[in-house]
């Protein structure tokens, strides 16, 4: 569930694979983007052993090492486990800006028999940077100044003083468990907490700097809070072919729990009335302090149980139709300042 600003990271290089379910999916997974959903799946326990490490280096001062590592835990390899870790740094494209990312992902398979595992999964991300907020003025970008344009690279915002921090874990399971030749159920589990600090002032405008050159002015984005969210996903699922047709039922029940609880501003005045720079080909830094006093704050709750059942028929391999219907019982209640607003929603 994605809020504002506090969106779920998602490092690339603990991936194993990305799936997309294309148009809308609301039968399985509930509230969604009608364009569809991406499924990032973990990189989890190999059945062989493997390994591999990787360096690399490149411009704007970019470098990464990234291990990863699968082996048993036991000798007949019914206990598996897997590290996967990555350093990667860089200097951003806006003059005086750099990120760091710190990613480590270890999980741990257990097969209790040919019918029955569970896989147990966690990730740790740390992401430290500046922000780079690449809005320009349209008059030394877009249309040409007596002075000439302004270098792509330049940073309208205050780098002495921005930052964008996230730290971010997650632990959960997958439990998987063939019933008999048709039947099988699997449950998902998974806790995700985030924590953000972004202080930015996202971009300098003008209405002419060929006859002014200290009327840029910057917004100041303001956000400070953390994220907690629990998914609970049981499902059964049955396969069985008759005659040309291939038959999936799937059915399930899950459920959703989300709290936002952070501080907001997002405004001009915090920069002393728009802290106008003094020259937008030379801008200057640290001559002021952004006043966070009016920040409000927020808190953000969100619950959902949900019923979920969907047919598929596959006829002679080349013909699919689907059939599925789901009920959602949501609670989400908003908290800003004062004023607070909740409500409860059917959706079927």
């Amino acid at each position: 569930y994605k809020d504002g600003y506090y969106a779920w990271v998602i490092e690339p290089f603990g991936l194993e694979q990305l799936e997309l379910l294309k148009g809308p999916s609301s039968i399985q997974f509930g509230e969604s983007y009608p364009g569809g959903v991406v499924n990032a799946v973990q990189k989890k326990p190999t059945d062989a052993p493997q390994g591999s490490f990787s360096a690399s280096v490149g411009n704007l001062d970019s470098r990464q090492f990234s291990l990863d590592v699968s082996d048993w835990a036991n000798e007949d390899g019914s206990q598996r486990y897997r590290l996967v870790a990555t350093y990667k740094g860089e200097d951003g494209v806006l003059d005086y800006t750099e990120n760091e990312r710190v990613y480590i992902a270890p999980s741990y398979s257990i097969d209790f028999s040919e019918d029955t595992s569970l896989t147990l999964l966690a990730s740790f991300l740390k992401d430290d940077g500046t922000p780079t907020g690449g809005f320009f003025p349209a008059y030394g970008t877009y249309f040409d100044t007596a002075q000439g344009k302004i270098s792509p690279s330049t940073n309208y915002g205050d780098p002495s003083y921005e930052t964008n921090e996230v730290t971010q874990v997650s632990l959960g399971y997958l439990i998987e468990h063939q019933i008999n030749d048709i039947w099988a159920f699997n449950q998902n589990f998974n806790y995700g907490y985030q924590d953000l600090k972004l202080i930015s002032s996202t971009y300098g405008w003008s209405s002419n700097l060929n006859t002014s050159f200290d009327n840029l002015s910057r917004d100041i984005v303001y956000d400070e809070g953390d994220v907690h969210s629990l998914t609970l996903d049981n499902k059964f699922m049955a396969k069985f072919d008759t005659s040309n047709v291939s038959h999936t039922l799937v059915a399930g029940v899950d459920a959703q729990y989300f709290r936002n609880k952070f501080k907001h501003l997002d405004s001009f005045g915090a920069w002393g009335g728009g802290a106008s720079l003094n020259d937008a080909f030379n801008p200057s830094y640290g001559g002021e302090t952004p006043d966070l006093s009016s920040a409000t704050q927020n808190k953000r709750e969100k619950s959902q149980l949900g019923l979920y059942a969907q047919y598929q028929a596959e006829v002679y391999q080349n013909l699919i139709a689907n059939l599925g219907a789901r009920y959602d019982y949501v609670d989400f209640e908003n908290t800003a300042a004062s004023t607070e607003t909740s409500g409860n929603v059917d959706n079927t």
